[in-house]
């Protein structure tokens, strides 16, 4: 893994060198680190233009949301070995309800045997407290 500056990667792929600065800032580049006030890159991550609809939907070296590394797995595999939404855990981890999650690049990680947050109150008993008291209970007169 050579690190080389964002210019050199921008040329290197035929591509304006304030483009790749540019996408490396909103990090849809796994590997882009400023170091100073320069960026840094991966010579061999390939530059993937989300706007191109064939380029869309591909994941670096990710194509199924697999395991990443050793114990971790991404959003969309989590939510899928949990029975659940990916948008639902993805606002739960930016909630912070995920002990293990972390990010990488723009994408968020969780240790695949974290349960899944669950915080209702299951115990019965807030069961009818809504339900309105009857205050005359006592006063009443039979008929």
């Amino acid at each position: 893994m050579a690190m080389i500056s964002m210019k050199d990667y921008a040329i290197k792929h035929g591509k304006n060198p304030s483009s790749a600065r540019y996408m490396a800032a909103r990090g849809s580049f796994r590997t882009a680190q400023k170091i100073g006030r320069d960026w840094y890159i991966d010579e061999d991550e390939p530059y993937l233009n989300h706007w191109h609809k064939e380029q869309r939907d591909i994941e670096w070296e990710n194509p199924n949301g697999a395991v990443i590394s050793d114990g971790l797995i991404s959003i969309k595999q989590y939510a899928i070995n949990h029975g659940k939404h990916p948008s639902s855990v993805r606002y739960m981890v930016s909630r912070g309800c995920f002990q293990t999650a972390q990010r990488a690049g723009r994408e968020w990680l969780i240790d695949k045997d974290e349960p899944y947050p669950d915080n209702r109150v299951k115990d019965g008993k807030y069961i009818g407290w809504r339900k309105p008291k009857d205050r005359n209970a006592d006063t009443k007169k039979s008929p």
